[in-house]
């Protein structure tokens, strides 16, 4: 995976090849010295647990000490 950069350090783009980034730095008519590629490193896919529920009647609510 590779990162397109621009001069000001914002990821542009990011492709699974070099050719990919170069396309887009093409397409939008951005120099080869306004740009940085950057091998990236292989990102994980993080799992997101969601809680249960409570069913219904099993609701906790706030006690009122007014």
């Amino acid at each position: 995976m590779y990162g397109l950069y621009d001069i000001d350090g914002i990821l542009r783009f990011t492709g699974s090849d070099r050719e990919s980034c170069m396309a887009y730095a093409e397409l939008l008519d951005i120099g080869l010295g306004d740009y940085c590629l950057m091998d990236l490193p292989d990102s994980k896919q993080l799992e997101i647990k969601r809680r249960a529920k409570p069913a219904q009647g099993h609701l906790h609510q706030a006690k009122n000490n007014n």
